[in-house]
């Protein structure tokens, strides 16, 4: 109302400033669209819980995924620890070799790890506070001036594409990666180390990086690429509304 108010005062001055009236014009479109945001504020949020829900996903089942992809990689990882604890206690040449790698892979088990809890702390925010972003959104859109325009729509497009889209993420990973292999690594005799390292190699560690980073990476730049797109069709382009309001 303030920016609708401040439009038709400065519509109205009796000052001969054609800037000042092409804002005044502009500052009462902003006006009566922002109401229209505020009026369809909660059917948004309601669009975006059936979209997901469409999809077939649901932040249970997201949550629960990300709960057993981060146990998995705890059990990997926890294997790893013993093999290279019995390659230092045996202390052979041929099997020193294989401390470099066994490292190398509990550093890549660790980053994906915390790739995974990051998922975790991210959906936590949107499930949690989606209503509050959407909020904070429209309410930097109605900011004077434009000054909030784009960063509330960013706002505004995140909350609704990240709650409908992000719970989707573990059937987009185990389509296209499938799920953590949990391989037989047997580590008794020096043989059976050196088959146990080989397939963490060329299986498990290739199936964890795509899982906890590949696919999630590849996700997420989708879902910024339609926040992107969905922010800028509700910001408008060049001083242009996604919808025609005529003053006059």
């Amino acid at each position: 109302m303030f920016t609708y108010v401040l439009g038709t005062l400065f519509l109205g001055l009796p000052l001969p400033i054609s800037s000042l009236k092409r804002w005044g014009t502009r500052m009462i479109r902003d006006g009566i669209y922002i109401m229209v945001l505020v009026n369809i504020w909660v059917p948004m949020q309601e669009l975006a819980m059936v979209i997901g829900s469409m999809l077939g996903a649901s932040w249970s089942n997201f949550f629960s995924w990300c709960g057993t992809t981060v146990q998995n990689q705890l059990e990997i990882l926890s294997i790893i620890e013993v093999i290279y604890s019995t390659i230092q206690a045996l202390g052979l040449g041929t099997l020193s070799a294989l401390l470099s790698p066994l490292s190398t892979v509990s550093t890549i088990l660790t980053i994906s790890m915390t790739g995974i809890e990051t998922l975790v702390v991210i959906g936590k925010i949107v499930y949690t506070l989606m209503g509050v972003f959407s909020a904070m959104g429209i309410m930097l859109i109605a900011l004077p001036f434009r000054v909030g325009r784009v960063i509330g729509s960013s706002l505004l497009a995140f909350s609704i594409i990240f709650y409908a889209g992000l719970p989707y993420l573990p059937y987009f990973v185990q389509n296209v990666f499938g799920s953590v292999s949990i391989v037989s690594l047997s580590y008794s005799t020096a043989q059976q180390i050196n088959t146990s390292v080989t397939s963490l190699l060329t299986q498990v560690i290739p199936n964890v990086i795509g899982i906890s980073i590949i696919g999630p990476a590849i996700y997420l730049t989708v879902l910024g690429s339609l926040s992107l797109g969905l922010a800028s069709a509700i910001s408008g382009s060049r001083a242009v509304l996604p919808i025609s309001i005529d003053v006059f």
